[in-house]
């Protein structure tokens, strides 16, 4: 099945260059000469698909901007003093949560893993073709500050409104003012029942309202979170000093 150059030229045009060294492997392979043409078409198609998918999860996870990109189920360390639950993390990641539309909720003190953790369930995402976005609360905040004019602030909140998972870290680090609470409400309310949103905190759900001070907006935030969302609280167990240790060469 030798390709003419005319030929070459069509499939790049096509957006399909990956066929040209596909089927000239199968060309090299004496086996392939024996196959039917279903056969054979069989095998480039599922060569194709493989090649194509790949390049998808390598570009969404680069466009997930995550924290740790190279964050992944088998790279975080279930110690026993972190009394972290596997098999609950081995559910996240088959992203059945996407489909169902729940919210999860990392909570625990700094040091302890909560932003890695949700970096591998943001990998995770990108792998079953998640459209995913990491950001930091105070730059979320500071992206959207900067924006006058009005027309701008709504593309930025109904683009944040639309990613498939959206991790949102370091939320309520700071004390929030109430700019940053009405664009929060907005936000979640958008999402809510469309697509899930994850929360790193170094509060638990029940402090949200007083770090946020109490208000329509910032209770109706926290109802939305408690409510039928995964909660996933994180002891005193410092990785960050684990490591520091232990030297490995993987991070939580």
């Amino acid at each position: 099945m030798a390709l003419t150059g005319e030929t070459i030229r069509k499939l790049g045009l096509l957006k399909l260059p990956e066929l040209v060294p596909i089927i000239a492997e199968q060309d090299s392979i004496a086996q392939t000469m024996s196959m039917t043409f279903d056969e054979r078409m069989d095998c480039i198609v599922d060569q194709l698909y493989q090649i194509k998918n790949e390049n998808r999860i390598r570009s969404l996870s680069k466009s997930a901007k995550l924290k740790y990109p190279q964050a992944d189920l088998s790279s975080m360390l279930f110690l026993p003093e972190r009394e972290l639950d596997r098999a609950m993390f081995i559910n996240i990641s088959s992203c059945v949560f996407v489909q169902t539309c729940k919210n999860i909720v990392l909570f625990g003190p700094t040091g302890c893993g909560k932003s890695f953790a949700a970096c591998v369930i943001g990998k995770a995402a990108c792998r079953h073709l998640y459209k995913t976005k990491y950001i930091r609360f105070p730059d979320l905040m500071s992206s959207y500050k900067e924006l006058t004019d009005h027309s701008a602030r709504v593309r930025f909140l109904r683009r944040f409104s639309r990613y498939d998972v959206l991790v949102i870290d370091e939320w309520l680090k700071d004390v929030p003012d109430e700019q940053d609470i009405s664009f929060m409400f907005e936000l979640v309310e958008r999402r809510e029942d469309v697509h899930p949103t994850i929360f790193c905190s170094q509060y638990s759900p029940s402090e949200w309202v007083t770090r946020m001070g109490a208000s329509v907006k910032s209770e109706s935030i926290t109802d939305k979170f408690i409510y039928d969302s995964l909660l996933i609280g994180f002891n005193d167990f410092n990785m960050r000093n684990h490591l520091a240790r232990q030297n490995p060469k993987k991070w939580c």
